[in-house]
């Protein structure tokens, strides 16, 4: 949830909780990942929930916070951090980093219509181009 609404104080807050209870962050991680999973499989196809996937109405509230590429580019960035967990000083500062570079590199709103809208006029530019080339 603090992921989704992009708070980074609640997000650290929820791993220093999980911290007292000692757990194996490379598990939690992983757990993480799966749950990345359902809910871009959730996105795709929206009436594939099954019981095992756990609570349906949390995830279907987390489907519709994220956008798809949010949910692919942190299963991305999960899945490398993953990996690279035993590189870090200790595990919970592994996970801290991947869910901050989740943070860091959420795709802003703004900058993605932007882009969006700048790719597409260099295509009609190209469009417009042609039609005169032939006129």
């Amino acid at each position: 949830d603090a992921l989704a609404s992009a708070d980074g104080k609640l997000l650290i807050q929820r791993v220093q909780e999980l911290a007292q209870q000692a757990p194996d962050f490379s598990a939690v991680l992983a757990e993480i990942i799966t749950c990345l999973h359902y809910l871009a499989l959730l996105k795709q196809v929206p009436d594939a929930y099954e019981y095992t996937m756990g609570d349906e109405e949390r995830l279907l509230k987390l489907r519709e916070a994220l956008s798809s590429e949010d949910i692919q580019l942190y299963y991305q960035i999960a899945l490398n951090g993953r990996r690279d967990l035993p590189l870090a000083p200790d595990q919970r500062n592994g996970l801290e980093m991947v869910l901050l570079r989740m943070l860091a590199f959420r795709p802003d709103e703004n900058t993605s219509k932007n882009a969006c809208a700048q790719s597409v006029k260099p295509a009609m530019h190209k469009q417009e181009t042609l039609k005169t080339a032939h006129l």
